[in-house]
């Protein structure tokens, strides 16, 4: 495929991907059987930006894995995980002598968050593709009957 047409092809894309937000509420539920030609005029610009590398940070994240990772490292057990909770809640709501230590752990974990950034700055680069702006200004879709003896594509998926 050339060129021109790979980006001829991702802006109307792009284009019939918004028309079909816009006629979403549109559409009846149930399952349909669709063997139409779809024609679009597709009018606007489009950037497709360069590879750029990145800091995989999110496949380093602080998720429930990453917590349940943290307290197993730490040597906190499930029985005292659990014996916790309330103490944890009757912090969160304000229960006075739960809140004890909790401004120098609170530095503790500053302190941690500031090794994970660390960790991230030295996590090797990855590339990714560059990304692909619409800006489509105008779309006109027309919906025709396939020809009679033409297998549709989309109509076979």
């Amino acid at each position: 495929m050339a060129s021109n047409d790979a980006l001829y092809l991702k802006a109307a894309i792009a284009a019939l991907q918004k028309a079909a937000r816009d006629a979403e509420d549109e559409v009846p539920v149930g399952r349909h059987q669709v063997d139409v030609r779809v024609v679009a005029d597709v009018r606007g610009s489009c950037l497709q930006s360069g590879a750029e590398r990145y800091s995989p940070i999110q496949e380093v994240c602080l998720n429930k894995d990453f917590l349940l990772l943290l307290l197993q490292y730490a040597g906190v057990t499930r029985e005292a995980a659990v014996a916790a909770v309330p103490d944890a809640v009757r912090a969160m709501l304000g229960g006075g002598k739960a809140k004890e230590g909790y401004e120098t752990l609170a530095q503790d974990l500053n302190k941690g968050i500031e090794a994970l950034h660390d960790i991230y700055a030295a996590l090797p680069k990855k590339e990714r593709k560059g990304k692909f702006t619409p800006r489509i200004q105008a779309v006109e879709v027309q919906i025709l009957p396939a020809a009679p003896g033409e297998e549709n594509v989309a109509a076979a998926g």
